[in-house]
């Protein structure tokens, strides 16, 4: 009897089993028939090298299909012919362009599609054709078209440093770097003598400072003193200097006499000399007689 439900609860396991793998299986073949794709033409003018069927088409970063195709444009062999396959939900706009990048370090290339600007129109799809989306070079199909330029310039570029680097040359940028550490150690003793240079001006400019405290300091102390010589002082100095104009006057005028005549000078009486109003007397006549009196 245990034999029998043992065998019961197997069998019901397995038929169990066997309806989830029948269930599963008519799910995902259900989402299969529900997911249409949809298909994109883009050609590349450039390398495609690193793509393969089966890479991945990202949207903004995001997967959304697959690469279907790769070959050579049968319109046009100067191009290559890539078919994408992206779900039918995902709508393209007419602004979006591919193009092929790199996935990180790996070095697996795969298709970017930028633009889709909110409100552009919908990549139009008439019966029977593929639409076509437009590409853009890609920085892997730059690389590859400039590496023979590339090569050739760096083949130029080393022919020349051969033809630099002779013995004559070596000889004279030696001769140039002896110099320019010549050169660089008068430079270091110029900016050292400017150095103590910028020292002894912040040290006269210090002198200065302090000169210019002690006369501040010297004027508020003295500011009384200067203040009676400005208003008595100057007026004292000023009738001092017009007296002394005046003296300077009299000496001149009595100089000239002199000059004139200097016996009438000498001998004249009391009376000769200046006069008060600027002109000289006239000499007196020598009385012969009050002379010859004893």
């Amino acid at each position: 009897m245990e034999t029998r439900s043992s065998y019961v609860i197997v069998g019901t396991f397995v038929l169990v089993m066997v309806a989830a793998l029948f269930a599963f299986v008519i799910y995902v073949a259900k989402v299969q028939l529900d997911d249409v794709r949809m298909a994109y033409h883009v050609f590349f003018t450039g390398s495609v090298t690193g793509l393969q069927e089966g890479s991945a088409v990202r949207y903004r970063g995001v997967s959304i299909g697959i690469v279907s195709d790769i070959r050579i444009d049968p319109e046009d062999a100067s191009r290559v012919r890539v078919t994408i396959e992206v779900p039918s939900s995902t709508k393209l706009t007419q602004d979006a362009v591919a193009s092929i990048e790199m996935q990180g370090i790996t070095g697996i290339a795969y298709i970017q599609i930028f633009g889709g600007a909110k409100g552009s129109p919908v990549i139009d799809r008439l019966p029977g054709q593929v639409p076509v989306l437009p590409s853009k070079p890609s920085q892997i199909s730059e690389v590859f078209d400039a590496a023979p330029q590339l090569l050739n310039r760096l083949i130029n570029l080393s022919d020349r440093a051969a033809q630099f680097l002779t013995p004559e040359n070596a000889q004279k940028v030696s001769q140039i770097l002896t110099n320019t550490e010549s050169l660089s150690a008068s430079a270091s003793s110029s900016l050292a003598s400017i150095g103590r240079a910028a020292d002894k001006s912040d040290e006269l400019m210090a002198n200065l400072t302090g000169a210019a405290e002690q006369a501040r300091r010297m004027m508020s102390e003295n500011r009384e003193p200067v203040r009676d010589f400005t208003t008595t002082g100057l007026y004292d100095a000023a009738l001092l200097i017009a007296e002394f104009r005046e003296l300077v006057g009299n000496l001149s005028r009595l100089t000239s006499q002199v000059q004139r005549d200097p016996s009438g000078f000498l001998l004249a009486g009391p009376r000769a000399g200046v006069e008060p109003s600027g002109e000289t007397a006239p000499p007196r006549p020598l009385d012969l007689k009050r002379a010859e009196t004893p």
